[in-house]
């Protein structure tokens, strides 16, 4: 086996490795703050026990009690959140806001000014997890906090140390404060106001995009139920979608099949090379509406189909494919051959007979005239095409009887109709 064949599982597997990761640490963004409490929850829990044994060590190395009671409660609160989901999101986020803060307390008691990043912390996860206003209500505790106890010395003392001289001056410690705070509800404003805009941008765009879903699932829906041939194409030709009918149409059975495939995988040559022809032609921007096509089903029957392809454009208004509706017209055209066939059949009869055949319209003019009539009254049909029999074939004298008995004999329908026949 090669090393290019040993190192591909390698691969594979990192690449399996690192879309599990990424799946693991993902947020839903209809639910952001579920989902950063779950994150930070997990980061926090796994740090937490990776620091836990050694921050421990030293706490109790320098005697400070206070710090391994507050690291125990902390890392316990924080494994117990992930395990447990018992309490409300709310609830859940104010308790690891309080995690963080009684860290930073115990911090700035014990340790010196790098606590002052734990309420830090503290701040931007209270406005990330519960919103703007308990963020900035966190960044206002965090600064009160630094103040009084600095103000009343317990503070640790290289906060209170200012280039060697030890000082307990409060009006300094006062300042220390107010700039920590100044800059803590600065930074606690900024992520508030940009997590309110994304959280807006965010519900405005899952609102939006399950109306599209609905409209998408009622239009495909439709689709579906139609007895029409219904797809659409990319602007290489190949199919995209398509509906029941269209499967049954090209005899596949289910849309996968369909898929990729042109004209030239539906149809045989001969019918494949002007329907892929036409396809450009509604690629290039010309609509094709109610085409008469032909086609032989794999029975070898003729089909028949009434086919209207569109260009299928973007949201900046170029071509990016086309959709076609195809309506199954055989019946009917099949109904329309079995019509003329009659007509002629009926023509060739009328032209036979040796009976005169007069058809006139609504105003008794002729429209009709067959041989047999030519013989009778002895006028060709071009002669009495457009006028009245009664002017021709009926003597002067007897025509206002005649006009009389035939309004007479006219049958009520024909009176409705246009035309009627001698």
């Amino acid at each position: 086996m090669s090393l290019n064949a040993q190192a591909a599982p390698s691969d594979a597997a990192k690449t399996a490795m690192g879309a599990r990761f990424a799946n693991e640490f993902a947020i839903d963004p209809a639910n952001l703050r579920a989902g950063l409490l779950k994150l930070i929850l997990r980061v926090g829990a796994f740090i937490g026990v990776l620091v836990y044994l050694p921050s421990v060590w030293v706490a109790m190395q320098r005697g400070f009690i206070g710090v391994i009671v507050v690291d125990t409660v902390s890392v316990g609160t924080l494994v117990g959140l992930l395990v447990f989901d018992w309490f409300s999101l709310r609830v859940r986020s104010t308790l690891i806001c309080l995690v963080f803060y009684a860290v930073g307390l115990s911090m700035l008691i014990y340790v010196g000014p790098i606590s002052q990043i734990f309420l830090f912390v503290f701040s931007i996860v209270a406005v990330l997890l519960l919103g703007a206003g308990p963020g900035l209500w966190a960044a206002l505790l965090s600064a009160v906090s630094l103040l009084v106890v600095g103000g009343l010395g317990f503070a640790a003392p290289e906060m209170l140390n200012h280039q060697g001289v030890n000082t307990n001056s409060l009006v300094e410690w006062v300042v220390i404060s107010l700039n920590f705070g100044l800059f803590n509800v600065l930074i606690t404003l900024a992520v508030g106001t940009t997590v309110t805009a994304v959280n807006k941008a965010l519900a405005q765009e899952i609102v939006s995009r399950r109306s599209l879903d609905r409209e998408r699932l009622v239009l495909r829906t439709l689709i579906d139920a139609l007895p029409d041939v219904v797809f659409t194409k990319d602007s290489g030709g190949r199919i995209v979608n398509c509906n029941p009918a269209a499967l049954a149409f090209f005899k596949l059975d289910r849309e996968e099949q369909a898929i990729g495939k042109t004209a030239f995988d539906l149809y045989p040559p001969d019918e494949a090379a002007p329907r892929h022809a036409d396809d450009l032609l509604v690629m290039a921007g010309r609509s094709l509406e109610n085409r008469e096509e032909q086609s032989i089903d794999g029975a070898g029957n003729r089909q028949w189909a009434l086919t209207t392809k569109s260009p299928l454009r973007d949201a900046a208004g170029e071509t990016v494919g086309l959709i076609a509706i195809s309506r199954n017209i055989t019946d009917r055209k099949r109904a329309e051959a079995e019509r003329d066939s009659t007509l002629t059949q009926l023509q060739i009869q009328i032209e036979r007979m040796p009976l005169g055949y007069l058809l006139m319209d609504r105003d008794t003019r002729v429209t009709r005239w067959n041989p047999a009539a030519e013989r009778i009254f002895g006028f060709t049909e071009s002669e009495v095409l457009g006028k009245s029999p009664m002017d021709i074939i009926v003597p002067p004298n007897s025509r206002p009887s005649a006009v009389s008995t035939v309004d007479k004999s006219k049958p009520e329908a024909w009176r409705r109709t246009s035309s009627w026949r001698l």
